[in-house]
């Protein structure tokens, strides 16, 4: 699959070492295939030990990551989390919101104590939101399009 948005901006004229979390996901797996389409080295954050160059093990839950492999990286893409593709309860909006900040956490910690930093952290926590949000009035219920 093509996304015409993705292919519409320019290459850098440099070869970019981007890391990214959440890689095997339905926007991760895209970001990897044009970036890697386009030139760029892509360092996938795994939830187990690495087994390649391009691999950085990592565990958001218990706020761990081999730091010592983001050094050299100009950007950090963070896309991992509870999926939200599941039946919505309090416990899962909690571990969702839980997982993202575990994740985004763990990444700006292990960013801050790189000499030098990557130029850029790119942190997606979800597209849109099926929580009902009293502080963002709705003049009408959720599903109603009258």
């Amino acid at each position: 699959m093509t996304n015409p948005v993705l292919h519409s901006f320019p290459s850098p004229p440099t070869q970019l070492t981007v890391a990214i979390s959440g890689s095997t996901g339905m926007i991760g797996s895209e970001i990897v295939r044009v970036l890697e389409q386009r030139g760029h080295v892509v360092r996938r954050l795994v939830r187990r030990s690495a087994q390649t160059d391009s691999e950085i093990a990592w565990d958001p839950e218990t706020e761990t990551i081999d730091a010592t492999r983001l050094a050299g990286v100009d950007a950090v893409i963070s896309l991992a989390g509870e999926s939200l593709a599941q039946r919505w309860s309090d416990g899962v909006k909690r571990r969702v919101r839980e997982s993202r900040v575990k994740a985004t956490t763990t990444l700006a910690r292990a960013i801050a104590s790189l000499d030098p930093k990557p130029r850029a952290m790119l942190s997606g926590s979800a597209i849109a939101s099926p929580f009902r949000d009293s502080a963002r009035p709705r003049s009408r219920p959720w599903g109603r399009h009258r």
